[in-house]
C-alpha cells in the first residue's frame, strides 16, 4: 500500500509539473476551485500531504498547481528550494528534474485509457507486434 500510495503521488507531481511549464509558456487565468468543479476541501488534502512530507523533512519543497478548464484552481507553494539557505519555494523557482520520462509517459497513458483508446489488460503486442512472441526462459544457457 505504501508503493502505491508514493507512486500515486509521484503521478500527480508530474501532472503538477506539467501544468506548471504550461503556464510558464502562457499566463493563464485564476478561477475559484467551485467555480470550475473542484471541490477547495479536497484541494486542501493536497496542500496536507505536501506540507506534511515537507515538515517530516522527505522533500525540501514542493510547487503544486491544478489547471481546470484552462483557469488555474490550484497554485501553492511549499518549504524551501534550499533547506540549508532557508530560500523559499517561490512561482519561479528552478527545480532539477531527474528520470521524469515514466511519470510523465504515465500521466499521458492514462489520459488516453481515460479517452477509451486502451485498456490497461490489452497485452503490449497489440500495439507494438514485435513484443508479441517474447518467451521467458529460466536457464539463460539454455536457448533451445
Amino acid at each position: 500500500m505504501k508503493f502505491a500510495t508514493h507512486y500515486s503521488t509521484l503521478l500527480v507531481a508530474a501532472s503538477l509539473t506539467l501544468a506548471n511549464i504550461a503556464t510558464a509558456a502562457s499566463p493563464l487565468p485564476e478561477a475559484r476551485p467551485s467555480s470550475v468543479g473542484l471541490s477547495p476541501d479536497r484541494l486542501e488534502r493536497i496542500s496536507a500531504r505536501i506540507q506534511g512530507d515537507v515538515d517530516s523533512k522527505a522533500i525540501a519543497g514542493a510547487s503544486a498547481m491544478i489547471i481546470r478548464n484552462g483557469k488555474i484552481a490550484y497554485s501553492e507553494n511549499f518549504g524551501h528550494a534550499d533547506r540549508e539557505a532557508k530560500d523559499p519555494i517561490t512561482d519561479d523557482t528552478i527545480y532539477r528534474i531527474y528520470s521524469m520520462s515514466k511519470p510523465i509517459t504515465s500521466v499521458a497513458l492514462m489520459s488516453l485509457y481515460e479517452e477509451g483508446l486502451f485498456f490497461l489488460d490489452d497485452p503490449v503486442s497489440k500495439y507494438i507486434p514485435e513484443l508479441g512472441n517474447l518467451q521467458v526462459v529460466s536457464d539463460p544457457t539454455d536457448r533451445g
